[in-house]
């Protein structure tokens, strides 16, 4: 049936004087803007006349901002508008598709209306899954840039000129962080668009913008003319520069002169009806009997809302002049309640349905159906059919405010069993099919009745939720909830923004989380008067929410100050009802530290992560199902900061305990939990790889693996790249081991990864894919491929160029990483000059990063200085080495003292390169004296038996001992030589693939140390040890180990050359020059020397067999590497040649038969 207050669409009357004023406003704005803002009490007829100016205008639109409600939904459907009417935005699309794919992550498709989503698609690419503004501004890169610029020409030209030539930067800088210019940005375009219209198409529009008051007018966003503006202004600001447009915003409240003034907006109020409107309205309901029209004006108080609404129901006979009079009241309110009680009693099967819907913020059939089964379609029919129900959007109805408070005051004592009769359906069907927005809107039912309450069944509701949820569907079911709740009192207001911005946050949305929690932070201000317990608590949210954003955003001043707030607010609730609040006081612990810690406070993080965990750990004691979460993410933290402070063993041990916590939630809820075991097992690999435990690294990355894998399996938008990454850590692992060929088929397992995503989001893994190629290039120059890890460097350096076009900042350290591997590269293969060059480029990147970071940075700069000084070594300048050492030794002393744990290795063996200068250079007293102080630093930081500074001590000892060798001071040589191997041999039997190849090292200088002892039996079983470990390491790695087994076969070859088993030596020597001809041992640093001193002892060999002629083309090939040496070498390899120059001249003197002058011109000839 047709119910009461069914008023008909259109039906416009008193209102001459507006519809006059929109004609004149279309005649002059083509002239001049015009805007208006249009001001009343409710039900006094604002959307009536919005209403009928969109039916009457084709060139209108009309946007709800109660509907839409913030200011991303109303700029989408703003734009979508435009589009309806033909405007073309190509600024503004593209803009909004950037929002779309980088911020919101979603694929946009077309629909009805935005035909332009699908067209903006074309020019910009995806890339992937939850990221944040650093990523998108490493990932993009140029090329971004290069499509905005080119693809859609004016665009780029454009934003070039609104922001600058480092326009993509500041984009996604606006579009990510900075709320208010982000909001000014899409405006901006919105507004050039729609004017750059082309002129022979213009044709006056109308804008308008329906229910104003619900427009935020609590938060400053922008300052205009020296006034700070809120996002009300804002809109109306933006009306007030489109061109042929009549801009109209309608709400209860109005604007203050001065703003009105400031953008020459009109500002007018619409009030009651005056005699003739009334009569128009009496009229048109055909009520003609004059004292009844009389009656219903006088009781009404011509109010247009209440006097349509009798005027209905006289016209549907629901009211008679008898039941009229007796509306008569003291005041328009009580008059209202008797209306409608005198019209909801006549309206039979409708009444009912009335009231579920008047408790609802709005409904469709469905839900009204799940609270009372017995609507038919008549009644939905009815029912919408009333001038007081109107459709909010395409999906959802609501009821008039006015229409809602009279009906919800008519229930009397039966709201609190209706209420809990729809809180209680609600709630059923919202579990039973997964629909959030029923729960939300259960709230919004208990809060009509005690909004305290329903605010406090939101906080427990939302309180965790949100940091809890692990995918884009949980986030979008919190969203809609969130969209199911109304509050209307000023701090319900506050919490519900309060949690919008909180999962909006947490979804990757800071721009937005920032303009949800601002507002939130907004309305606590404006609260008078002393918060009791629960408000203080929920701004204390607020503020705890803000501090995240600020801290995840890089402005931790900001968030600093939040956090204080919020710790504040917490603190005195704490006092006040002691042990209430420690969930959100660990929180707020937590968060603070996590800013501490990423603000370089190591001391004030732990503090507050010691204190975060035991207050989780109380609450995990009496319900651990609930709070053991949050102790494992606490330990996880903790065990970061202590690892980042070289604390490795307290790392290890909060590691242990996080892992076991989420090993126990994931045999109960493998869904949730796994991917934090897969994390912390990552995490702990990591670890032991730096501690120099490699079989618990390789058990503990192994295990991360499969469990990634497996999830992967399910969902591989979300951990395809986790899988990748953990192929990378253990890439990186056996590297260090030296167990090269794992090494190389792990990180080319993440390429192929990599590689894979890149097809579909490309500058995702742009960066992931070039640190993949730089690992690989480290592992492909190891195993002696020059020339192709030289490619693969050149590519990773190209990618990461490519990046740091466009976020130079980010990407400065992996380029400089690069160049510091290609100088190392460089360097093993001789070609010194570029390896200095490429050592300085990256010098003076990490010089540049230390100025800002110096304790990020300051251990790069003399990781590069040490690497330098060794070129300048090796290439005769020692001045500059020692001056290289001397400023990498002050950098590392330094940070050695704020961290020595950390750094007291690198000053360790900064002394061993100021050592092997002072060998070099015959200062040998010196050496001796510095390698003392490296062994005993290395002794006094090794604490346990198996400790990872054991092997420290194992090298310098082995170094030492080949000092005393070359010193003949044979006694300490073979002492020191036994305590290094034992050392080695003992780690060897716990990890062999990391010490193997260092024992054997050692078996070959005590086999040559014996054999200059004379003790040769001693010497072959040494060398026979060593000969017997290289067979195995070369069949685990031929290329890697070729070097030391040619240089070990060379040596047993001088033994045995010694000892008279000629055969022997010559079998040994012969096998150790193939082995030099190999063509990788050919591009091997250690090759040139190493042949030549192998080419010598074949000579003297051949002189031994009385093979003159061979003897003389070896003694020749040796003398020629050794000349070649010496150009670009050091003073060692000058000595070495003129020995060998005496040595040859005796021998062409004594088996040639040449005069001492000819053997000395012979000789000279090759240099």
């Amino acid at each position: 049936m047709e119910g009461v207050g069914a008023l008909e669409e259109n039906c416009v009357v008193d209102r001459n004087e507006w519809l006059n004023w929109m004609i004149e406003a279309l005649n002059s704005c083509s002239n001049s803007n015009v805007l208006i803002h249009i001001h009343g009490v409710g039900g006094i007829g604002k959307s009536t006349l919005l209403k009928h100016w969109k039916k009457v205008y084709n060139n209108s639109l009309l946007i709800d901002c109660k509907a839409h409600g913030d200011f991303y939904a109303r700029l989408d459907r703003l734009a979508s508008e435009f589009n309806r009417l033909d405007i073309k935005l190509p600024r503004f699309d593209t803009l909004w598709e950037i929002k779309i794919r980088y911020i919101d992550r979603k694929e946009p498709a077309a629909k009805d209306g935005k035909d332009w989503v699908a067209q903006a698609a074309t020019v910009v690419p995806v890339i992937g899954p939850i990221i944040g503004q650093a990523d998108i501004l490493r990932k993009l890169g140029t090329r971004l840039k290069e499509i905005l610029k080119q693809r859609t020409g004016s665009l780029g030209n454009w934003l070039e000129t609104y922001l600058g030539d480092d326009f993509t930067k500041e984009m996604i800088k606006n579009l990510f962080d900075d709320v208010s210019n982000a909001m000014n940005l899409f405006l901006k375009a919105l507004e050039d668009d729609f004017n750059s219209r082309p002129k022979d198409k213009c044709r006056p529009l109308i804008v308008m913008l329906d229910r104003y008051e619900t427009v935020n007018r609590d938060t400053h966003l922008l300052t205009v003319e020296d006034r700070e503006v809120n996002e009300a202004e804002l809109w109306q600001k933006f009306l007030s520069k489109l061109v042929d447009c009549v801009g109209v915003t309608a709400g209860r409240e109005s604007f203050d002169d001065e703003w009105c003034s400031l953008i020459k907006m009109q500002q007018m109020q619409i009030s009651e009806f005056d005699e003739n409107g009334c009569k128009e309205l009496l009229e048109h309901y055909k009520v003609g009997d004059l004292n009844l029209q009389k009656l219903l004006t006088d009781i009404s108080q011509k109010h247009p809302f209440l006097l349509d609404l009798m005027c209905s129901a006289v016209a549907k006979k629901k009211l008679t002049i008898e039941s009229v009079r007796s509306l008569e009241a003291d005041s328009l309110e009580e008059t209202r309640v008797k209306v409608w009680n005198i019209l909801f009693d006549r309206v039979g099967s409708l009444t009912d349905v009335i009231d579920f819907a008047a408790l609802l913020p709005f409904f469709n059939r469905d839900t009204l159906e799940i609270l009372y089964p017995n609507l038919k379609g008549p009644e939905w029919f009815a029912l919408t059919k009333l001038s007081f129900v109107t459709p909010l959007d395409d999906q959802w109805w609501e009821m008039h405010d006015l229409a809602r408070i009279l009906a919800i005051s008519e229930l009397g004592r039966k709201k609190a069993t209706i209420i809990e009769e729809i809180r209680d359906n609600l709630m059923r069907v919202a579990e039973s099919e997964s629909r959030p927005i029923l729960r939300g809107m259960a709230i919004s039912a208990t809060a009509v009745l005690n909004e305290e309450k329903a605010m406090q069944e939101l906080y427990e509701t939302l309180y965790r939720l949100p940091s809890g949820a692990v995918t884009l569907d949980q986030y979008a079911s919190v969203l809609d909830l969130l969209k199911g709740v109304e509050f209307t009192s000023i701090d319900g207001k506050a919490l519900r923004e309060t949690f919008m911005g909180s999962v909006n946050y947490w979804f990757g949305k800071p721009s937005e989380a920032e303009v949800f929690l601002i507002s939130a932070s907004s309305f606590h201000h404006n609260l008078s008067g002393q918060d009791h317990s629960k408000k203080r608590l929920y701004k204390a949210l607020t503020y705890d929410t803000l501090g995240c954003l600020y801290s995840d955003t890089f402005r931790p001043k900001q968030a600093e100050e939040n956090y204080r707030i919020a710790s504040n607010l917490l603190g005195e609730l704490e006092t006040e009802e002691p042990g209430t609040y420690s969930l959100e006081i660990a929180t707020n612990l937590n968060n603070l530290a996590n800013l501490r810690s990423d603000m370089n406070k190591p001391a004030q993080a732990l503090t507050a992560y010691k204190d975060a965990l035991m207050l989780y750990k109380k609450l995990a004691h009496d319900d651990p199902n609930k709070y053991l979460t949050d102790v494992g993410k606490v330990l996880n933290n903790l065990a970061i900061l202590y690892s980042e402070n070289c604390e490795p063993d307290e790392a290890e041990i909060a590691y242990k305990e996080a892992l076991e916590i989420y090993r126990k939630l994931a045999n109960t809820s493998p869904k949730q939990y796994l991917r934090d075991v897969a994390m912390v097992l990552d995490n702990l690999g990591l670890l032991y790889k730096d501690k120099g435990m490699q079989n618990e690294a390789e058990k503990s990355l192994m295990e991360s693996l499969r469990i990634y894998e497996k999830l992967s399996l399910d969902y591989p938008e979300m951990y395809r790249s986790d899988v990748a990454m953990v192929n990378f850590s253990l890439s990186t692992l056996f590297l260090g081991m030296y167990d090269l060929k794992k090494a190389e088929d792990y990180i080319n397992i993440a390429l192929i990864i990599y590689r894979e995503l890149m097809k579909t989001t490309p500058e995702l893994h742009q960066g992931n894919l070039a640190d993949a190629l730089r690992i690989l290039g480290k592992v492909i120059e190891e195993t002696h491929r020059p020339d192709e890890a030289e490619q693969i460097y050149r590519e990773s350096m190209r990618i990461y160029e490519e990046l740091a076009e466009s976020a130079s900042e980010v990407y400065k350290d992996e380029i400089a990483l690069v160049l510091h591997n290609l100088g190392n590269l460089y360097h093993d293969v001789w070609k010194t000059d570029e390896a200095e060059l490429s050592y300085q480029r990256s010098l003076r990147i990490f010089e540049g990063l230390a100025k800002d970071a110096p304790k990020q940075y300051e251990p790069n700069v003399a990781m590069v200085l040490c690497d330098l000084a060794h070129l300048y070594i090796e290439t005769n300048r020692f001045e500059k080495a020692e001056k290289a050492l001397e400023r990498a030794l002050e950098i590392y002393e330094k940070v050695a003292n704020l961290a020595p744990l950390c750094f007291g290795t690198q000053v360790a063996t900064t002394l061993t390169s100021f050592a092997d200068l002072y060998v070099e250079t015959k200062r040998w007293d010196k050496a001796e004296e510095t390698y003392g102080k490296v062994l005993d630093i290395h002794r006094n930081t090794t604490t346990t038996p198996q400790s990872q500074h054991r092997h420290h001590i194992a090298d310098c000892l082995n170094r030492i001992a080949e000092l005393h060798l070359k010193m003949r001071k044979f006694e300490e040589s073979e002492k020191e030589f036994g305590e290094a191997l034992e050392i080695f041999q003992a780690l060897t039997s716990y990890s062999p693939h990391s010490f193997l190849d260092k024992a054997t090292k050692v078996l070959s200088n005590l086999g040559n140390l014996y054999s200059e002892m004379g003790r040769f039996e001693d010497a072959e079983k040494r060398f026979s040890e060593s000969l017997e470990n290289l067979e195995k390491l070369t069949k685990r790695d031929p290329i890697m180990f070729n070097d030391e087994l040619a240089e070990t076969l060379s040596d047993v070859g001088n033994l045995y050359l010694r000892m008279g088993r000629l055969e022997d030596a010559e079998r040994c020597l012969s096998s150790a020059l193939l082995l030099y001809d190999n063509k990788q041992m050919k591009s091997s640093r250690l090759f040139k020397p190493a042949k030549a001193y192998t080419l010598v002892r074949v000579a003297r060999l051949f002189c031994e067999t009385g093979r003159t002629i061979e003897a003389e083309t070896a003694y020749m090939n040796a003398i020629s590497i050794l000349v070649d040496l010496s150009h670009m070498s050091s003073n060692a390899y000058t000595d070495n040649l003129e020995r060998l120059r005496i040595e040859v001249e005796s021998f062409l003197v004594d088996f040639v038969g040449l005069s001492l002058i000819q053997a000395r011109e012979k000789v000279n000839l090759l240099g």
